[in-house]
């Protein structure tokens, strides 16, 4: 196996009605579901155990996935709650 990241995205459960003020949708109002608000590279994997120690966000959700190097593919993705 090559290697492999680990990854949280922090995000806003449930959904919102975002305003867009650019591109092909300029003045459209679109409903939106779980925006993520950041993306954190939080460790390398390179198979077997992990135990990982992370803050959770302040607010809202977090996701983890684990995503081959390069722009793979994701190996594993789950939710987070508190």
């Amino acid at each position: 196996m090559t290697g492999a990241s680990v990854w949280m995205a922090a995000y806003t459960p449930g959904a919102q009605t975002v305003r867009i003020d650019a591109g092909e949708n300029r003045g459209k109002t679109l409903l939106q579901v779980n925006i993520v608000s950041s993306l954190t590279r939080i460790a390398n994997w390179r198979g077997g155990q992990a135990h990982l120690v992370m803050p959770m966000p302040a607010e809202g959700g977090c996701a983890i996935f684990v995503q081959m190097d390069g722009q793979g593919p994701i190996l594993a993705a789950a939710r987070v709650q508190a």
